[in-house]
């Protein structure tokens, strides 16, 4: 296992050297990878893409990856990546012989990252999930009883708080060696940017150290005045409110930064026929339940020991499916690689040391990611307008990762002139070269 996590190592560090000299001309491979395993979703929310109408909801729930295609694009990809999701556009628990298959993935010494709903835990899919999962997210669209379940239809507000305690209580009892970091994600629309402070009070009441709040992308006409660029005033008031309590309860908060040029009003009314909850009760935050008055404590407490127990004895030897010679012979020669990429480099290096402060565009889905979708389809994101680079069924992951589509692309995101799905994304960041420099040496 040493020799894949220094596999995973030197490749994290070739990644860092091509992205801060923009030499395409070796190759790395992607550190996170996102299959799509399913499709199927057990809840419809109503602003989602693949679930968000009957129509959408017919066709994406009965797609299904093969575990042939499973197991091969893992083979290619998984050595060299740190973490993997299995699906982003469905209920990851929903894959069908679920527990088998992380089994087999574990091998590969690449950690588990779920973004799940929260609705389907249950004491055997823990035991089983918890030694193998780097990161569980919880999606979670309402901080209140009434908002979430009018927004995710099917699910049960009551339940979804007590398995999130429950997971989180888990690891509490749990060694820290296998501990996954828990979070919620929150899309922030114009129904929810008033619960945006109120969702951080939540997962302080259920122990969740980290909240991360994320721009709806319109996918229907039915929810377009839910766009964020609709309420610009009031997201601005309420991003202060959301950090200041962040700041308070000692979480950590992301969200998208404030819409500039723009000044913050809380009083803002959200109006419109094109939104999801249309108007709420009197005085309602006013008189909210708290969260712990939805707990039950005593059965959150039994059903840990019995899972924090079952966990213990079921913890896997993990050992590299592809075999400890392969692995050597890859390290071996990615090592080799780079030593000579550092030779190469070596005097532009110390030049750009020097302006090492200096910050670069930069989007880690790009340069970390890739994202592979039920028609095995690779994308650079996730976000509806992202071009296809590659296909899983023509070409191997290295191939497409390293080929002219996506290095092209790279180009473009640096030129004057970015691809069109770029411009004015939330989701790029400007980070210190230094950064990148500080990994490449490591």
């Amino acid at each position: 296992m040493l020799r894949v996590l220094q596999l995973k190592e030197l490749n994290a560090r070739m990644g860092a050297l091509q992205l801060v000299t923009q030499d395409y001309s070796f190759e790395t491979m992607p550190q996170w990878v996102s299959f799509t395993t399913t499709t199927f979703c057990n809840l419809r929310c109503l602003h989602c893409l693949t679930h968000g109408t009957e129509e959408a909801r017919s066709l994406y729930n009965r797609q299904n990856w093969s575990d042939e295609t499973l197991t091969r694009v893992a083979k290619e990809s998984l050595p060299w990546a740190y973490e993997y999701c299995l699906t982003l556009n469905g209920e990851p628990l929903c894959t069908s012989r679920l527990k088998e298959k992380i089994e087999e993935l574990a091998h590969y010494g690449a950690r588990l990252h779920i973004t799940t709903n929260g609705t389907l835990f249950s004491k055997e899919l823990l035991i089983r999930l918890l030694p193998l999962a780097g990161t569980i997210d919880i999606s979670i669209d309402g901080a209140t009883e009434l908002t979430c379940e009018t927004i995710r239809l099917g699910a049960n507000f009551r339940k979804l708080l007590n398995n999130i305690r429950l997971l989180t209580r888990i690891c509490e009892l749990l060694p820290s060696k296998i501990n996954p970091s828990i979070g919620l994600v929150y899309t922030v629309m114009g129904s929810t940017i008033k619960e945006m402070p109120e969702m951080v009070r939540l997962a302080h009441a259920l122990k969740v150290p980290r909240v991360g709040f994320f721009p709806l992308i319109i996918c229907y006409p039915h929810v377009r005045g839910e766009d964020l660029n609709l309420h610009k005033s009031l997201y601005n008031a309420y991003y202060e409110l959301t950090q200041k309590e962040g700041e308070r309860l000692n979480l950590m908060v992301t969200m998208p930064d404030p819409f500039p040029d723009t000044e913050a009003d809380a009083n803002v009314p959200v109006r419109g026929d094109d939104l999801i909850i249309k108007e709420l009760p009197q005085n309602y935050y006013e008189t909210l339940p708290s969260p712990e008055s939805f707990l039950d404590y005593p059965a959150i407490e039994t059903k840990a020991a019995e899972i924090v127990a079952g966990t213990k004895q079921h913890l896997l030897d993990a050992k590299a499916v592809v075999g400890e010679v392969l692995i050597e012979e890859l390290r071996v020669q990615i090592q080799i690689s780079f030593k000579a990429l550092l030779d190469r480099w070596k005097a532009d290096l110390k030049r750009l040391a020097g302006r090492g402060g200096e910050k670069i565009r930069y989007c880690d889905n790009l340069f970390r990611r890739a994202f592979i979708n039920i028609e095995g389809d690779v994308t650079p994101c996730c976000i509806p307008e992202r071009p296809v680079l590659g296909n899983i069924y023509k070409n191997a992951i290295k191939e497409i990762w390293n080929g002219n589509l996506y290095n092209d692309f790279r180009k473009k995101f640096y030129s004057s002139d970015p691809p069109d799905c770029c411009k004015g994304c939330r989701f790029i960041t400007y980070m210190s070269k230094q950064v990148f420099l500080n990994k490449v040496s490591e």
